[in-house]
């Protein structure tokens, strides 16, 4: 078990707040990282009967991965029971500080929305009309990143065409270097090169004005 009786029974009773059914799905691969998640997601998805919990194997189940765009593992995401919430996205395991985020995701795509959005935001939110591809690069023991990480999520949750993940840093370090990570949390939108870092990606409203 990877929660401790007084964690297990704290969160359980968070979770109780859940709204609609909530499915993980959770891609793995073959690596060590993989197995610690499993046991994150089975152990977290018993917290709650409105939870379900799907495992695929990121290289045989190649279509559904591609679906996803789950590119690599492990790679979580939190949907609706239909699956028609395809943007809330963890690589890695969301434990430590990120444990709030995960948490915080689960409840707002069952429903339970846990902050409101101003109609000025909704707005600009509601503008992007392709896929927008979002990543915060976190550490697990990062406490401003858990911030940026729900900041990200919340916008997914508005607009079905943005995607957005966490991504666990030092887990896959080839993407931090790939894009010049040097700080976190540091939020990166798609291939551009538009970024927040630091407490500037903990800020919705600098969130948001990049969407314009």
């Amino acid at each position: 078990m990877i929660f401790d009786e007084a964690t297990t029974k704290q969160l359980t009773g968070i979770l109780a707040d859940m709204d609609k059914p909530v499915k993980i799905i959770l891609f793995k691969g073959d690596n060590d990282k993989s197995k610690e998640t499993e046991e994150f997601v089975t152990d977290f998805s018993a917290f709650n009967p409105k939870m379900s919990l799907t495992i695929y194997d990121i290289d045989k189940d190649t279509e559904k991965a591609k679906e996803w765009n789950a590119f690599a593992s492990p790679a979580i995401y939190v949907t609706t029971e239909d699956e028609s919430q395809k943007g809330v996205g963890f690589y890695g395991t969301p434990g430590g500080y990120e444990i709030s985020s995960f948490l915080m995701s689960v409840l707002e795509v069952s429903g339970k929305h846990m902050e409101t959005i101003s109609d000025a935001h909704k707005t600009i939110i509601d503008s992007v009309k392709e896929v927008l591809h979002i990543y915060t690069y976190i550490s697990l023991t990062c406490p401003l990143c858990p911030q940026a990480v729900m900041n990200i999520h919340r916008l997914a949750i508005t607009n079905p065409n943005i995607r957005a993940y966490m991504v666990e840093g030092p887990a896959f370090k080839e993407y931090a270097q790939k894009f010049n990570v040097q700080a976190l949390p540091t939020i990166i939108f798609g291939e551009s090169d538009k970024t927040l870092v630091g407490e500037n990606a903990r800020d919705f409203n600098q969130l948001v004005d990049l969407l314009k």
